[in-house]
């Protein structure tokens, strides 16, 4: 990112949260599969405001993304609302609820969050219009539901520009943004959410070396004026545990995002420490390890790390009138983390989001 000649010009934030359906028999828990309860075809369901992805157990929610961190939480809690009222008023669904922590029974929960922004990357602006991108290690569809321009020799020149341009660090690119988010996110993951719960679901993926932890996604801007000239970009950062437990909780993942890509130059010339501790847990072993064999919890020393880098942000940094409450909600996380984890498979505080509406 040191190298890179452009930042991101932040557009809008979303997310898809997930959730499970719990239903509660004396008291005993079990899961009711998520395609069960919603009951739409699998194109609707994968869709829809409230459906489910490629795994059918697993609800997610889908609100629209928005400029504004506070909206997009009130599209959050205006669909928890609703599905809550409808659990409520369905005799056969009386005891089911909603739950979200990042490991229930045998099921890893993600708050995946997606960021767009703008680049002012002339490079990238043709790129795109070639209907080509650079994902991972190799040059891709940019929209694979639209076809691909076929290439001229005019065209595969201006690849090779591109592609050498992202390998000598001249272009803003996923892994930039994966660092970027990691700087504050990361630690606050560790720090706030359940240790061996998260420990397990980042086995399964979001981890650092378990599945996606960035990916580049589709969208386009509803404004016409900076996408005539800049190049725009959809990135879905897919570390997080689920947070839809909370609004509180929410709030800080959403917000953090954006100040992350509003400071994306400022934490860009941060970088240069590991994420992870040097003595943290994760680097020790994995969650299948006896907790004998594996050094305690520190959430203590992510709690500081992710302070120390906020600090630097709050100094230094650009804040939008959105993300003001930030420094008040992120002592409440810390100070409420355990009451929220403490129950497997607790139910998420419909109330509390209902105080958003």
């Amino acid at each position: 990112m040191k190298a890179a000649k452009s930042v991101p010009s932040f557009y809008g934030i979303g997310s898809d949260p997930e959730f499970l359906f719990l239903h509660m028999e004396g008291s005993k828990k079990e899961v009711m599969p998520a395609n069960y309860m919603i009951t739409a075809n699998k194109t609707i369901a994968t869709r829809a405001f409230i459906g489910t992805d490629g795994h059918a157990t697993t609800a997610e929610m889908r609100p629209n993304p928005s400029h504004n961190v506070g909206r997009h939480l009130y599209d959050i809690a205006y669909g928890l609302h609703e599905t809550a009222k409808w659990l409520e008023k369905h005799k056969r669904y009386t005891k089911v609820f909603m739950t979200a922590q990042p490991f229930v029974f045998d099921e890893p929960l993600g708050g995946h969050i997606h960021c767009s922004f703008f680049l002012d990357e002339p490079l990238t602006k043709q790129v795109q219009a070639l209907n080509r991108s650079y994902h991972g290690d190799r040059i891709v569809a940019f929209d694979p539901q639209q076809p691909a321009t076929a290439l001229t020799a005019e065209s595969t020149e201006v690849l090779k520009k591109y592609i050498n341009a992202v390998y000598n660090h001249e272009l803003f690119t996923l892994d930039d943004f994966g660092a970027i988010v990691d700087h504050l996110m990361w630690p606050f993951e560790c720090a706030v959410q359940p240790w061996w719960d998260r420990l397990r679901r980042n086995t399964r993926y979001g981890g650092y070396d378990q599945g996606e932890r960035v990916r580049q996604n589709v969208s386009y801007p509803r404004t016409s004026g900076k996408s005539s000239r800049l190049a725009y970009m959809h990135c879905e950062y897919r570390a997080p545990s689920t947070w839809l437990c909370h609004p509180w909780l929410a709030y800080s993942y959403l917000a953090l995002a954006k100040l992350s890509i509003l400071n994306a130059k400022l934490i860009g010339s941060l970088i240069g420490t590991p994420p992870l501790p040097p003595d943290s847990p994760a680097r020790r072993g994995t969650a299948a390890d006896p907790p004998a064999k594996m050094q305690l919890p520190r959430n203590d020393v992510y709690t500081k790390l992710f302070y120390e880098r906020l600090k630097v942000i709050a100094e230094k940094g650009r804040w939008s009138n959105d993300l003001k409450n930030l420094h008040e909600i992120l002592p409440k996380c810390f100070d409420n983390r355990d009451s929220w984890f403490e129950v497997h498979g607790q139910p998420i505080d419909i109330e509390a989001w209902r105080k958003l509406l």
